[in-house]
């Protein structure tokens, strides 16, 4: 979006018309007093015209006369501005003062596109580490004329990668020179300060490898802020769906070593960590789910005591372990004290996408079976359908009393706060699901190989299985009243007893 500016150069032109018809004051008007300024515009006065992109405080500051200010506020490097000369305003005639009364941007706009390119004057530039961008003339100052100037902002992406700026573009209109209204003369080294709302903060979030194993998500955040603070506080709710580890919560100054914070006796609940206090930097109170982490006026003196650039960078990290599905959505914010006022923010936010795998366990009959475990591996330890040789479960799970095991997992498409494309070395994954142990009485099928899934949106984010166990056979008992063995001997035994029976009953008749 860009940003028009009307009647910037409108306040002075009063004045400036004043100055110019003006007559001098007489060599024996008041000889005691000091020369008075002059009320032409010297057209052969060196000048230059500097644009200082300064971050938006909570308060705005006085207005700007084109004098330097000391501003001790957030300079912000690495944004592009355009100059551009306004064809046909003479300032050093009275008329041209009063064309520069009925000029806005747009009408400096259409002026500019009007005139031929042989007559357009364009110079561009960037902010450096002090948000500064100079133009300077030089004799006979064709390069920087004395005119009305259309001051556009044409890239306001801050080349710091821990500052971003709200999307609006600058453009006004400036005098060169400006009417200097305290000494009645001209200003013909202007200083202007644009300011943007700027965000020094970033968050990321880890939760691809190294954190990926242990399924953990890690939170890392950074703020840059300017080398005049003298307060930085830092402020971080955690989403229910996360248990955070407070044990790991470090907190740094530059980009060097990461140390610790020293807790709070006001923090509720009180924190688990039992680190040695010393050696501590910055001051941290949980309340709640709500982190605070405090860099106060003495700790940012004893750290950056040398410093020589413009900014200062803060830091603080933390481990989490998500303990439910859904998107988790999280952000930081800040305040920061300084002679210039006070800057406040948020980060964007940042998202960990966690789904489930349920398992379910029965038996041939349709009967749920207990006490069944199941592991998950990634796709990096199944070949061919099989897992590898000392291949590591990424989880592994028990079925409970109703025949359940769940496996709460990380989306397969999105790692690292964004979509993976399917591409492995962006954290992308597929899981695998084995059975490892059967339930006590059970064995597993001949089919029981390791099986493919993602969990993605697309599956509602809950995948779900079931394995079936037949029961092992017992050993093979003896029959109630006797062993079965004997019955064939009995028969034999009737059948002989029959026969000789039979042969005894033929003598005696015959």
């Amino acid at each position: 979006m860009v940003k028009n500016t009307r009647g910037r150069i409108a306040v002075p032109l009063a004045a400036a018309l004043a100055l110019l018809t003006t007559p001098l004051i007489a060599s024996g008007a008041a000889a005691a007093d000091p020369p008075a300024p002059p009320a032409t515009i010297d057209s052969t006065h060196a000048r230059s015209l500097t644009i200082t992109k300064l971050a938006a405080t909570e308060v705005p500051g006085a207005p700007a006369d084109g004098s330097v200010l000391d501003h001790q506020g957030f300079p912000i490097k690495g944004v592009a501005f355009t100059i551009e000369l306004v064809p046909g305003i003479d300032l050093t005639q009275s008329a041209g003062w009063e064309a520069a009364a009925e000029m806005d941007v747009d009408a400096a706009r259409d002026a500019i596109d009007a005139a031929d390119d042989a007559s357009r004057l364009k110079r561009s530039g960037t902010t450096d580490e002090k948000g500064e961008l100079r133009f300077v003339g030089s004799a006979p100052f064709e390069d920087l004329p004395l005119g009305v100037y259309l001051v556009t902002e044409t890239g306001n992406s801050s080349s710091s990668s821990s500052v971003t700026l709200d999307g609006n573009l600058m453009k006004f209109l400036v005098t060169l020179p400006l009417p200097d209204l305290d000494n009645g003369g001209w200003v013909y080294d202007v200083n202007v300060y644009p300011k943007n709302t700027a965000n020094f903060m970033v968050k990321e979030v880890r939760d691809s490898d190294p954190y990926f194993e242990d399924r953990l998500v890690h939170y890392d955040v950074r703020i840059e802020v300017p080398k005049s603070a003298t307060k930085v506080e830092l402020s971080d709710t955690f989403d229910p769906l996360l248990s955070v580890d407070w044990s790991t919560l470090e907190t740094g100054a530059g980009w060097g070593h990461l140390s610790h914070p020293s807790w709070s006796a006001e923090s509720s609940p009180k924190p688990n960590d039992t680190r040695p206090q010393e050696a501590t930097f910055g001051t941290a109170k949980l309340t709640d789910r709500t982190l605070t982490v405090v860099f106060s006026e003495d700790e940012i003196a004893d750290r950056f005591s040398d410093q020589t650039g413009e900014t200062m960078v803060f830091r603080f990290s933390v481990n989490a372990r998500a303990i439910g599905t859904g998107m988790i959505e999280n952000d930081a914010s800040y305040i920061v004290t300084s002679p210039a006022g006070t800057y406040t923010g948020d980060s964007s936010p940042v998202y960990t996408k966690w789904g489930k795998l349920v398992v379910t366990k029965t038996s041939e009959s349709g009967s749920l079976l207990p006490g069944a475990v199941f592991e998950v591996y990634k796709d990096s330890d199944v070949e061919d359908g099989a897992l590898k040789n000392g291949a590591t479960p990424l989880a592994t799970e028990r079925t409970d009393d109703s025949g359940i095991a769940t496996f709460l997992l990380r989306y397969s498409d999105w790692a690292d706060g964004g979509g993976t494309e399917g591409n492995p070395g962006k954290g992308d994954v597929t899981y695998w699901a084995v059975e490892k142990t059967p339930p006590a009485g059970y064995k597993v099928g001949p089919d029981n190989k390791p099986r493919q899934f993602r969990i993605t949106n697309r599956d509602n984010a809950v995948v779900t299985m079931e394995y079936v166990n037949s029961q092992r056979e017992g050993f093979e008992l003896p029959s109630i009243g006797g062993n079965r063995a004997i019955l064939p001997i009995l028969a034999t035994l009737v059948v002989a007893g029959g026969v000789v029976w039979l042969v005894r009953s033929r003598r005696v008749n015959d």
